[in-house]
């Protein structure tokens, strides 16, 4: 046990009125001089934050500092410690981890005033004797150390104290009287005078330590004084013994001041080590062992010389105490510093893990963009100048580009021009720009590259594009927008365009007066160009970032605005668009902001928040910090003319993209195989939030059959992935943004939150925010922060289910006799064919045993299979309200036991809906027999709930599309069973709505009434028909917008040219984007000939933007012929597809599943394989290989069970 105290007391020193404010911040702010000024300083070197640094301190600028120690008479040793500088506006913070322990904070404050120059004179403080006029010193020191050592620490620091300001007079009057300037060129120093003002120093040579992240409002500026901030040192200083500069000051008598040994508090670690024998000395004695030291001190003195080495090993221990510590797993990545990087140069990706990244030979801190978009030209230019910090002696520089046209750059390092005209080459294939230049670049220097450009604003919908919208009088408008996820920065500029190579970003726009530009951050200043008709609009510098969240638009956007949070909250939107319409996404944001704030515990750290509504979107939206982008219909939100599920889908939208500014923005994955950790803990907080927020919508019930689903589908399939997927080139990251990394990412954060507990599951996630805040993790910097709030191992027990691929299925059988029961655990795949080198993990299952006792949640499965006592009255049931990820298949006894125990209420809805999930799967994969299934559905016939419904629905559809291309009559019979099954229900809820119903049974009604209509229920075909009708005729009350997309898509299938001609009428005419893309959902739902050729028509056309073309495919592969229509269509567009739908996007991949996984013979996907055989696959394989699982999957099962389907079928009387 080591008894520890802080002592914290404050100096206050008079400076010379001769020395302006500008020049002392300027030599408290020059690090590496002021550190080269102790004699004992071998060398020092820029570092990265160690690993257990604090938040706040993370981002400081640290250095390693080598001294040379005497530690005995006669033997002599180096040391090294670390420590980190921060500079604010009004000084210099310091934080030292000294050896032995001790810890020395200080601040440094140049307080006071100089009357007649500043205006208005700043106040006096009060209680610390300051002088009233003039400037002056103020430090704030803190030590924490040994008890014993408070006292001789504190009397050494005020010794240091005195010497440093002995120093820093000096030092300025030197400075201003032009003797000396502090800055190095290769090791000599060199004078040059300040106040000679006819050659400023270049702005790239200013020496900057990162500010702490805006979590509070904005700093006060710099001033803006002439006197310039000194420029920097190498990291690595060698001052040569007869330099002339040294040996004129010497003889000047300087030499106390500047080489003095106690010239900052850091240097105390030079005096405390020599004095090493009386700290060990005093602690011991503090401990009764002081006397026993004495002697073996005056007794032994030789012994001891002789075992110096295993003294020094000591210290080193205490000198290296916490490095030690973050020695025992690879530190995180600091922001500019990649995870797996190529040490090698060029960009050949040859790491370890084999991707394609960027030489490590230079770290981007900071980009100045300027950009000017032309949207009469669909052009714009740019210059980008990036400051770097030199990692290895350099030669090149190496970035990415797309599609962008390099006209020249310029490097310059320390200041001084390397190269005005680097040699330009480009490797398209990696995307990849290098520059080569005869000069160097020194190892430890601020390097910086300026590079002149133009591109293309595209409208491929990536990198610097444009969307196109129509005004209100019909002429069309231009929005130039951004969509840089996840490697489409480099389309818009050049860059370091990976996740953990985080930066700053000052971006300026100039476009014509009369449009709105936006960025990350607000507006720093706005100012007219020469020409007069355009403006040049400045955005603060934002805090750390990736390249993927930087974001800008330029064009004619209304808003309305929110300042009910901290910081103002707009919704934006073009002309054309109801801008009120963005009510309900703007009010929720800002109760979503304030309820993360409290949840996180991390203040939201922008200036502002933007949500704008684009009307070309490939995505849902994207969470670009402080700029989110949307589709239209994911914002804006017309209440009266909107169903519930349409509100439901915006919140759940709006919470999620608000969710990243934490989970993505703040912290990042370090590399693409950690997407899940931006995307699965969105999905996990939008459905939490929402849940807080709409507690009667009860999304925790339909999350099973959501995202659980979705999840357990797509990883049923051989070709899924891992979570943590591996990604080496940037072709293949589109591919991962799926169910695995937002569903099956989410389904673990639940799990893990139900086994620790909520509350102790959110002490771990603001742990790892706060520790990672600004900075790139991995997998297991969550597990670390999860284990650290628990207790328990998270790591061993989550990561199977993040680096494998797949889920298991338990298997239960009974033995009544023995009164127990088994559970074995293996692979599930859809298509029941695990082979055994499938089946190798073993994954750490919590079984969530349900008893008429309660649930137990710390039963878990680890092993292959284990064998449980029965519980008391025969009742339990495992994944209790399926938190688990995973199938159980049950005996039929126990399965027809379920039964009972649902229908006498003795499950939670969450439990009925996923035991008919579980049973519909393991009917797929040949656990179960079909008809076994059909009996289970139709046994659920008087269910009431609205999620249970919505799972028979669905299990009765997905056999529904495995028959599909089957017998007419075993078709006809399972429709008939759904109209059976949900034709009653309909009619019992009716397609009437009141303002009486709830958010559910809105949804409740719409679902059953489309389901019934589909089926062939005439009655409801005919109230489509005549709803429709009345609708076309002016009656825009006769449809209700719950049932809008029901009435469109039934009066379609069942009728002719006329509903078909009035639905696309709508289309044209609507402007409720809502109402638009509902429309041309259902025109694919006609089978006649003739009108599916229409809807195909419509692809890549003026009608249909690229964004909405899955929509009119969607309605099509609903039925046998509209499925192999859009095949051959596919076939026979394909160069227009790819062309329009480029792989490296991730719609070309969406449109390859929609035309083809419908499919259900042997001989469509032989026609499958062959179209792709020869194609080239890059970008949309991985889609390629699930739809082609998919088909696999349904060809095994009606193969396997057409039969026993057929039978039930005749059985219950739906077959002749």
């Amino acid at each position: 046990m080591v008894l520890r105290r802080k002592v914290a007391y404050t100096v206050v020193t008079p400076i010379p009125g001769f020395i302006p404010r500008q020049l002392a911040l300027d030599i408290l702010h020059s690090h590496s001089e002021v550190i080269t000024l102790n004699p004992l300083v071998l060398s020092h070197r820029p570092v990265p934050a160690p690993r257990n640094a604090a938040t706040d301190e993370y981002y400081s600028t640290w250095y390693e500092i080598v001294e040379r120690i005497q530690c005995l008479p006669g033997v002599g040793s180096t040391i090294s410690f670390v420590g980190c500088f921060h500079d604010m506006p009004w000084g210099l913070q310091t934080h030292v981890y000294a050896p032995m322990g001790i810890d020395l904070r200080n601040r440094y404050h140049i307080a006071g005033n100089q009357p007649g120059i500043e205006q208005p004179d700043a106040r006096r403080e009060l209680g610390l004797d300051a002088p009233a006029d003039g400037l002056y010193l103020r430090e704030d020191i803190e030590i924490r150390c040994n008890f014993a050592l408070t006292s001789f620490v504190r009397a050494q620091l005020k010794a240091a104290s005195r010497e440093m300001i002995r120093r820093f007079i000096k030092k300025a009057e030197l400075l201003d009287a032009g003797i000396l300037q502090a800055m190095m060129d290769r090791g000599r120093l060199q004078t040059v005078n300040p106040n000679d003002r006819s050659r400023p120093l270049p702005s790239n040579s200013l020496l900057l330590s990162p500010p702490l992240p805006p979590t509070s409002p904005t700093l006060p500026a710099h001033s803006n004084s002439v006197y310039k901030r000194l420029p920097p040192t190498p990291a690595v200083v060698e001052l040569p013994a007869d330099s002339p500069i040294l040996t004129k000051l010497w003889h000047q008598g300087s030499s106390d001041a500047l080489f003095s040994n106690c010239s900052t508090p850091w240097l105390l670690v030079s005096t405390c080590l020599c004095s090493i024998i009386s700290f060990v000395g005093s602690s011991l004695v503090g401990f009764g062992f002081g006397f026993l030291l004495l002697l073996i001190l005056v007794l032994a003195p030789l012994f001891l010389l002789l075992l110096h080495i295993r003294l020094l090993l000591r210290l080193s221990y205490f000198v290296g105490r916490r490095l030690i510590r973050c020695r025992r797993q690879p530190p995180p990545p600091r922001p500019g510093g990649p995870a797996c990087v190529d040490m090698s140069g060029g960009a050949s990706g040859g790491n370890a893990l084999g991707r394609e990244l960027l030489p490590a030979n230079v770290v981007p801190r900071h980009y100045d963009l300027t950009l000017e978009p032309d949207l009469a030209k669909f052009t714009f230019d740019g210059t980008v100048i990036i400051d770097l910090d030199v990692v290895q002696d350099s030669s090149s520089i190496s970035l990415n580009t797309l599609e962008i046209d390099v006209h020249s750059a310029k490097v310059s390092c320390d200041g001084k021009t390397v190269s005005s005209e680097p040699r330009i080459s480009y490797d398209e294939n990696k995307q990849v720009t290098k520059f080569d230049f005869d000069g160097s670049l020194p190892k430890g220097g601020h390097a910086q590259l300026e590079i002149k450009f133009t591109g293309q604003l595209n409208d491929k919908m990536a990198g610097f594009y444009r969307s196109t919208y129509k005004r209100e009088d019909g002429s069309q408008g231009i929005l130039a927008t951004t969509q840089m996820e996840p490697t489409d920065a480099r389309r818009a500029f050049p860059c370091f365009d990976e996740p953990a190579l985080k930066a700053k970003f000052t971006v300026t726009l100039v476009a014509e007066k009369p449009l709105t530009c936006l960025s990350n951050m607000d507006v720093a200043s706005e100012s007219d160009v020469a020409e007069g008709s355009k403006k040049s609009v400045r955005f603060n510098t934002s805090p750390p970032m990736s390249t993927y969240l930087v974001a800008f638009i330029v064009g004619e956007l209304n808003y309305i605005e929110s300042r009910d949070f901290r910081v103002p909250v707009r919704v934006y939107a073009p002309p054309g668009q109801n801008i009120e319409n963005g009510r309900f996404s703007l009010d929720l944001a800002v109760k979503t902001l304030r309820f993360y704030e409290r949840v996180f515990g991390i203040d939201f750290p922008l200036p502002k928040m933007d949500q704008v509504a684009i009307p070309d979107f490939a995505q849902g939206a994207m969470e670009n910090w402080g700029l989110i982008t949307y589709r239209v219909v994911d914002v804006l939100l017309d209440e009266k003319a909107s169903g519930a599920a349409t509100k439901e889908r915006v919140a759940e939208v709006v919470q999620h993209e608000l969710a990243h500014q934490w989970f993505g923005n703040l912290v990042t994955m370090d590399w693409w195989e950690g997407l899940w950790l931006n995307e699965g803990f969105a999905t996990w907080a939008s459905w939490y939030s929402c849940n807080v927020f709409y507690p009667e919508w009860h999304v925790w019930q339909t999350y099973v059959t959501d995202n659980l689903q979705s999840a357990l589908s797509l990883d049923s399939l051989r070709s899924s992935h891992p979570i943590e997927v591996p990604v080496k080139r940037a072709d293949e990251i589109n591919q991962i943004f799926d169910a695995i990394s937002y569903s099956k990412g989410s389904c673990v954060l639940r799990m893990i939150s139900v086994y620790l507990g909520e509350d102790t599951f959110l002490d771990g996630v603001r742990r790892y925010l706060k520790k990672h805040a600004y900075g790139n993790t991995q997998t297991g910097d969550l597990w670390a922060a999860l284990s650290e709030a628990s207790g328990k191992p998270v790591q061993d027990i989550m990561t199977a289910w993040t680096k494998k691929v797949g889920f298991p299925v338990v298997t239960v059988t009974e033995d009544d006799k023995a009164g127990t029961f088994k559970v074995k655990q293996n692979r599930f795949l859809r298509t029941g064919d695990v082979k055994p080198d499938e089946d190798q993990v073993l994954y750490p299952i919590f079984l969530g045993l349900r008893t008429s006792d309660g649930v137990d949640t710390e039963l878990a499965l680890t092993e292959r299979e284990t064998v449980l006592k029965l519980p008391r009255g025969d009742f339990f049931k495992l994944n209790a309200n399926h938190s688990g990820i995973y199938r159980t298949s049950y005996t039929p006894e126990r399965l027809e036991k379920l039964g009972r125990a649902a229908r006498d209420g003795h499950l939670t809805v969450e439990d009925r809906a996923g035991m008919l999930a579980d049973a519909g799967a393991l009917a797929t994969s040949g656990y179960q027999k079909t008809s076994g299934l059909l009996s289970l559905l139709q046994g659920f016939g008087s269910e009431s709930e609205f999620v249970v419904w919505n799972e028979i629905i669905s299990r009765l559809s997905a056999i529904q599309a495995a028959w599909l291309f089957e017998d007419a009559a075993l078709r006809n019979g399972l429709e008939s069973l759904m109209r059976d099954l949900v034709s009653p229900k309909a009619q019992k809820l009716g397609w009437s709505f009141s303002d009486d119903d709830g958010h559910v049974e809105q949804q409740f009604k719409a679902m059953v009434f489309e389901a019934a209509g589909v089926n062939g229920d005439k009655a409801v075909i005919a109230a489509c028909k005549d709803m429709l009708h009345r609708f076309a005729s002016g009656d825009k009350a006769a449809i209700h917008p719950n049932i809008r997309r029901s009435v469109f898509g039934v009066a379609i299938k069942y009728g002719g040219k006329d509903e078909y001609d009035m639905v696309m009428r709508l289309y044209q005419s609507s402007a409720n984007s809502d109402e638009r893309n509902t429309c041309l959902r259902c025109l694919g739902r006609s089978q006649d000939p003739e009108l599916m050729k229409r809807t195909l028509g419509l692809l890549f056309t003026d009608e249909v933007k690229d964004q909405d073309v899955y929509m009119p495919v969607g309605g099509l592969r609903t039925h046998a012929a509209g499925t192999e229509a859009i095949f051959a269509w596919m076939k026979e567009n394909w160069d227009t597809m790819y062309k329009r739908l480029p792989p490296g996007l991730s719609m070309l991949g969406t449109m390859v599943t929609l035309m083809t996984s419908g499919f259900t013979t042997q001989k469509q996907l032989d026609e499958v394989e062959r179209f792709f055989g020869d194609k080239n696959n890059s970008g949309y394989d991985q889609a390629l290989a699930q739809s082609k699982d998919a088909i696999r999957s349904k060809i095994s099962w009606h193969g396997r069970d057409g039969d026993d389907v057929a039978a039930w079928l005749k059985a219950k009387g739906y077959m002749g």
